[in-house]
C-alpha cells in the first residue's frame, strides 16, 4: 500500500471540516523540470493511506487524522473515496470526481466542496485548490 503524508498547508488535498486553501493562483510549473514525475492518475490508482493535520486560519493545528484512499480511473476521469478517521474519534468521508485535461490540469467536484476545485501538477508536485463547507 502506499503511503503518503498529507499536510493541509502545502498539499492541500481532501482535508474535511475546514476551509482550504482557497487561492487560485496555482503554482506548480516551476517544479516542471523536478523527479519523479508525480501523475495524479497513477498515485490514486487503487489504494492509498494517509495522514494529515487540519489547521485554523492562524496555522494552529485544530485536528489530526488518518485517511484510506481508493481511486478508479477511465481514461481521464476518475472517482477517489476518502474516508477519514480524526484523533477525536470522528469520521467522515468525501467522494471526489475529477476530470484532467492535456496540460496536466485538473477539476474536481464533491458534495461538501463549493463550486469545483481547481489543480495542476507539474513535474513532482501536484496542487489543488478549494472551498470546502464548514459543518458545526
Amino acid at each position: 500500500m502506499k503511503k503518503l503524508v498529507l499536510r493541509f498547508a502545502s498539499l492541500v488535498l481532501f482535508v474535511s471540516l475546514i476551509t482550504s486553501c482557497a487561492s487560485t493562483n496555482l503554482s506548480v510549473q516551476k517544479y516542471s523540470s523536478a523527479t519523479p514525475k508525480f501523475d495524479i492518475k497513477t498515485f490514486f490508482n487503487g489504494d492509498v493511506e494517509g495522514w494529515g493535520i487540519v489547521e485554523n486560519n492562524s496555522g494552529m493545528i485544530t485536528k489530526k487524522f488518518t485517511t484510506r484512499i481508493n481511486g478508479k480511473w477511465d481514461g481521464n476521469k476518475g472517482i477517489i473515496q476518502q474516508n477519514f478517521v480524526f484523533d477525536n474519534g470522528e469520521k467522515d468521508s468525501r467522494t471526489w470526481m475529477i476530470s484532467v485535461d492535456k496540460n496536466d490540469e485538473f477539476s474536481a467536484i464533491a458534495h461538501d466542496i463549493i463550486g469545483s476545485a481547481k489543480g495542476a501538477q507539474a513535474g513532482n508536485v501536484m496542487e489543488m485548490s478549494y472551498v470546502l463547507t464548514i459543518l458545526n
